[in-house]
């Protein structure tokens, strides 16, 4: 175990990529309401196309066979995250509700889609982008559910709380791993992905 060995590798694969798609995931969901208070369907209309057009920049990005691997999984994570941005927004356009059967169920199908296709037919941007996308949506759904759990309860409010600060310390410890043992480039991007995934978690449940 060397924490020397590689670094730069490990800040610019593994840290660099966890807080810049940690803090998209916000910048992307925080201007949604303003947009809605001060320009209302129009305004939210065009916000989605910009966040669709950049997803999809991002995609074919994530797809160039001459970039490198690491640059074709961060555009990746990026593209799936806006694309899950951008089926937010949708739904905030619709006036629907993010918990539904129809998402969790279009959600399912996007997971067996994806393992279908994983080996044979999907590139390596490609799957950071699906599993990105993908678990973005299923961890909004939990959230979600979690969330109208706590308002009828105290107790479990406090419970979430708790389990939030333990989903922080898990996502602390995914990048001392990545930092202690991983190996290879594209490791330390998965590593990114499951640090990203579980402090966005981590801090909806403390905020409860």
């Amino acid at each position: 175990m060397d924490f020397r060995k590689d670094m730069p590798s490990k800040v610019i694969d593994g840290l660099l990529p966890t807080v810049a798609l940690y803090l998209l995931t916000f910048v992307v969901s925080m201007p949604v309401a303003l947009i809605r208070h001060y320009f209302d369907g129009p305004g939210l209309l065009v916000y989605l196309s910009a966040l669709i057009a950049i997803a999809m920049f991002s995609m074919h990005r994530a797809l160039l066979w001459r970039a490198s691997e690491p640059a074709r999984a961060f555009y990746g994570m990026a593209g799936g995250l806006l694309a899950w941005g951008s089926v937010e927004v949708g739904l905030a356009l619709d006036q629907r509700p993010l918990m539904g059967f129809t998402l969790a169920g279009m959600l399912v199908m996007g997971i067996l889609m994806t393992m279908l296709f994983w080996r044979p037919h999907l590139p390596l941007g490609g799957q950071f982008f699906a599993v990105t996308l993908l678990c973005f949506g299923a961890e909004r759904l939990v959230v979600t559910y979690l969330l109208s759990l706590a308002a009828g309860s105290e107790g479990l409010a406090a419970v979430f709380r708790i389990a939030g600060f333990g989903l922080g310390a898990a996502a602390l410890g995914v990048l001392g791993w990545m930092a202690a043992f991983s190996d290879r480039r594209i490791t330390r991007m998965w590593s990114a992905l499951a640090a990203v995934l579980l402090a966005v978690l981590s801090f909806y449940l403390t905020m409860l």
